[in-house]
């Protein structure tokens, strides 16, 4: 379904993930091939999948982009945008906010309930899964930003690495 671009609004959960990011390589991209994946938006026009897109037809001069509308409940918007975004190349502050975004919502029911086999899955490695990172990684990511978050600003640039940051806290 063709929407007018103005008629789009952008999920505010979204910066609270995700930094703002240069869309040159992506405005390349669309000028040489066209816009590969649809904007997925809610039935109001809430973006769910495709700020950066977004972003970048704005400045194409774009008036109008084909979207993917689907019905998700305010409690699964947050859930349902880190999924969405489960292949983009993040830096460790976005993987680090997204961790929490899944600690949140999954860690709901997870009691004494044993799943499929009489196992119950540790949370960590649900959320590692979903990241795509490992669960050691976020347990450093944790530790750092609980014992020293200033070294998240020199991981993200890339000064440092989670490894050598981990260490050093």
């Amino acid at each position: 379904m063709k929407i007018p671009i103005n008629q789009l609004k952008t999920c505010p959960i979204n910066s609270e993930i995700y930094r703002d990011s240069d869309v040159q390589d992506l405005m390349n991209s669309i000028q040489e091939v066209g816009l590969l994946q649809k904007i997925v938006v809610t039935t109001d026009n809430l973006i769910v999948s495709g700020h950066r897109r977004l972003k970048a037809l704005k400045i194409l001069g774009w008036t109008e982009v084909e979207c993917e509308v689907k019905e998700i409940g305010e409690d699964d918007l947050a859930i349902t945008l880190v999924l969405y975004n489960q292949h983009r190349t993040k830096v460790a502050s976005e993987l680090l906010n997204e961790i929490k975004v899944l600690y949140e919502k999954l860690w709901v029911g997870r009691g004494k309930n044993k799943g499929i086999g009489g196992r119950n899955p540790n949370i960590r490695d649900v959320v590692a899964n979903k990241v795509g990172i490992s669960s050691s990684k976020i347990q450093q990511l944790l530790y750092i930003e609980e014992n020293q978050p200033e070294l998240l600003k020199l991981i993200d640039e890339e000064k440092i690495t989670i490894n050598g940051a981990y260490y050093e806290v």
